[in-house]
This record gives C-alpha cells, structure tokens and sequence, in this order.
C-alpha cells in the first residue's frame, strides 16, 4: 500500500495541470479565479526573471552530476488564511496540491521566460536523470515545458522517466526526448504547488483507515467535486513534527467548511472520520510513506541528491525558514492588552503584526 494512492503504470492517464497558473497553455479548461484565463505573452511582462542571455547553454557543457539543481518549498506561515488558493491536483484529503494566488504573476513570467529559452535549446540525447533530480519536462497535452522532478526511472526496454509537475502536483510518464535539464536560472521561485492535508479528518472504514477503500473513494470523490480545480480559502495550521504536510483548513467560495462537510451528514450521510487532534492520522498513515512519496510531496529525505549544493545557501535559508515560522506561532498566538473606555481591559489578537507575517511570506515567495 503506498499512501499517495498514485498508479505507477506506465501509461497512467493525467489530468490537466490547473487553469489557475495556465500560461499560454493552447488547451483552455473552463473560465477560471484571478484573470488565468487572459494567458500572458512574454511581451506583457515588465519585470524579467532572466536575462536573455542566461538562455544561452550548451546542452553538451550542462553537467548535472556536478552542477545539480534544487527548488525550495514555499514557505506558508501557520495561522494565515488565503483567499483565493486554488487545488490543483488532489491524491486523496491527506495528500492534494494548493497554489497561492500571491505568486501567480511570477509564476507566469518565469514559464514564459522558461519556454523561449527552451524552444532555442537543443535536445540533449545523453542526459540521464535519476529519482529525485530536478528537470524541465515537456508536458504531453500541450507540448510546453513545466518545472517538474524525476520520481521513477525505467530503463527496460527504453529510458522513460514519470515525473511529477511540482507547480502543479501531477504527473505523466515521459520519453528522454521530453526532458531537459534545469537551469539554475528557472529555480529560484519555490515550488508553487503546497502539499496538504486536511486537519483532523480520517477515512470512516473499518479495519486499517485508508482512502483507497470504498469509504474512503467515496469521501474522496465528494472532496474532488467541492474543491478541485476550484478557489477556496486555505488557513494553514501550526507545523509538527509528527507530519511532514501542512495541515489545513478548507472552505469553499460558498463559506462551506469542508472538515464540518465530510465528517457530518450535510451531505446526506456522513463520509469522514472527525477526529480530536491529528496524532491518529500520524500513527497511520506515516509508516506508509515511502521514497516514491516523499519525492512526490517534496519532503526532505536523507540522501535524496539535493543536499550537497550550495550546502552554505540551503543552511542559511532552511535557519531563515524555521526562524519565521517560530516567529510566527510566537506573534500570531500573543495578545494585546487593550484599554475599554470604561476602565476594564481585554485581550485581542495583534492584528498588525499578522498582517506583517503575511507581507514576510508573500515576499519570502516571490
């Protein structure tokens, strides 16, 4: 059993990557949140990513053993609330892919940027990747080039690789023709797409929770039909240790908490298990991670080859990263003392300084 649910046959249908970071993708799904629907030109673009002549590469010099690549997660502050996220790709409830609607020009930029200079960029016939290795892969629906990340490699009886599209959180399997090395220029905006797990919701079977069982499809299916492909509001929740996702609360355009949704009979019967804290989905489904897993999630692992670049500038920023987030629980959960005009006092939340934090996550992400 792995807990990511994924098939990992070779011929594996894949969705669409969402219309909410579609830029100049041909194939247009329906009309979608923030003007993503209005695909942007290189040319309406004012402020640039890279240098035109940063694209200029031989394929033949790129050495990928001694230069490789890595893009950092983004960086979500516990107790924000984002209106207008938007899933892009869902697993399962403890395992779908929100984007932040606060880097989405960035976004656009960087892939228009990134398809001209790929277009000029010759097919590299000896490049070869292995599991977890960053690239740039063509994306088969459209034939434009996305971030992506190597999770599988076959080699029998030709060389394919099934990379997972880390701005978007799907995956297609693909020949060598359609992979490209990334350049170091295309890595600095994190990953766009935030792995998470809806807080304090479980399968509803009996015997071992799983979301592959009948009750777990079911509740599954329901979740897809209220949020996929959809904006929502998304309140990340304090980090633990227990779990490497960021655990969240949903609620849809229509003010619909999904955790009230699953675990009540609003929908006609219930379809989730509510649970008091979220140890139980830790004592789960955490023994059935895998590597497969945490390179889909981009967790990171010991040994996963992206550790030893720039080991200085990684230090540095993951100290940064767990400095404003301690930060952060510090300030979001102190009080105030204020003053009534009859002399009493009371306690309010310090609304400045959240609106500071998420000021500090916008421009960490950018």
């Amino acid at each position: 059993m792995y807990f990511s649910a994924r098939s990992q046959e070779i011929h594996r249908a894949k969705s669409l990557p969402s219309n909410q970071y579609d830029s100049g993708r041909s194939s247009k799904q329906s009309d979608s949140v923030l003007g993503a629907t209005n695909t942007p030109s290189t040319s309406q673009h004012t402020n640039s990513i890279v240098d035109d002549d940063d694209c200029n590469h031989e394929s033949e010099n790129f050495d990928l053993e001694k230069t490789p690549v890595r893009v950092q997660n983004s960086l979500v502050i516990s107790g924000t609330c984002h209106s207008g996220a938007y899933v892009s790709h869902i697993d399962h409830i403890s395992a779908f892919f929100v984007q932040l609607p606060s880097s989405m020009k960035k976004f656009q930029t960087l892939h228009a940027q990134m398809n001209e200079c790929y277009a000029q960029h010759a097919v590299n016939e000896t490049i070869s990747l292995k599991e977890s290795d960053y690239c740039v892969a063509q994306y088969s629906k459209d034939n434009e080039f996305y971030r992506a990340r190597v999770v599988t490699v076959e080699k029998n009886p030709k060389v394919r690789y099934e990379v997972i599209y880390i701005d978007f959180g799907n995956s297609e399997w693909l020949p060598t023709e359609k992979i490209r090395p990334m350049f170091r220029e295309f890595s600095y905006l994190p990953i766009q797409a935030i792995v998470c797990t809806l807080s304090e919701v479980m399968p509803s079977n009996s015997g071992r929770p799983s979301w592959s069982s009948d009750e777990g499809k079911r509740a599954v299916e329901v979740f897809k039909n209220m949020v996929l492909n959809k904006s929502v509001d998304v309140t990340f929740l304090p980090k633990t240790n227990l779990w490497p996702l960021c655990f969240v609360k949903i609620s849809t355009d229509e003010g619909q908490d999904m955790h009230t949704y699953l675990t009540s009979d609003l929908s006609g019967n219930i379809l989730a298990k509510a649970t008091k804290g979220n140890y139980d989905l830790f004592a789960e489904f955490n023994s059935l991670l895998q590597k497969r897993d945490y390179i889909l999630y981009s967790i990171p692992y010991e040994g996963d080859g992206n550790d030893d670049h720039d080991s200085q500038t990684y230090q540095e920023d993951t100290f940064l990263k767990n400095l404003v987030e301690k930060a952060s629980y510090n300030i979001l959960h102190a009080s105030v003392i204020e003053k009534k005009h009859d002399g009493t006092t009371i306690f309010c939340k310090n609304h400045f300084s959240k609106q500071f934090l998420f000021k500090l996550e916008q421009v960490y992400n950018n």
